[in-house]
């Protein structure tokens, strides 16, 4: 069952080895609030939501081994906020917001790269890697000065890699962001 909100959801502070699954079911806030606001998590699992409407998403603070994935982020002032978090894994989320990510830690925002027939990803691409982001602003064709994978036309970003929101992921960054893919 869907959720509209109002403040702050779910508050986890000082949590080890949760896994929240809301299969697919929404918290709808009114562009104010958090949804998810984890302090001093460990080892914990949010995935299979939509969020949006809120104020933040998803804030993480003093977190680390987290992973987020599997989400339908969009419409938010702020998709996803990780202060003085490191060591999260961020993958194979949907992120349209007016801000989609701040970052000022190092955190990993894709996995290995996959592709497969049976392989889904966020946005019903055959590979998997990093996540979709509404202003990435690269593209999918095969470019020499980008590491491997390289492969035109498999739905992941090859140029402007790594995404980082426009500087606000500070370290690192998705080398995998995830295109819709175009047939030919």
């Amino acid at each position: 069952r869907n959720l509209t909100i109002n403040g702050t959801c779910f508050n986890f502070t000082s949590i080890t080895d949760l896994i929240f699954n809301c299969n697919n079911y929404a918290l709808i806030g009114s562009n104010n609030g958090i949804a998810f606001n984890l302090n001093d998590a460990n080892r914990t699992t949010l995935r299979n939501c939509t969020l949006k409407t809120l104020g933040t998403a998803i804030q993480l603070a003093s977190s680390s081994n987290n992973t987020i994935t599997a989400n339908l982020i969009y419409n938010n002032t702020l998709g996803i906020n990780l202060t003085t978090s490191a060591n999260n894994s961020i993958y194979n989320n949907y992120f349209n917001n007016t801000n989609n990510a701040v970052d000022n830690s190092f955190n990993k925002w894709n996995l290995t790269y996959v592709c497969s027939v049976t392989t889904r990803n966020i946005i019903s691409g055959n590979c998997t890697g990093g996540n979709f982001w509404s202003n990435y602003n690269g593209t999918d064709i095969a470019n020499a000065s980008t590491a491997i994978p390289n492969i035109s036309g498999d739905g992941i970003g090859d140029t402007n890699i790594p995404y980082n929101n426009s500087g606000s992921i500070s370290n690192v960054g998705d080398y995998l962001p995830l295109l819709y893919q175009v047939s030919s």
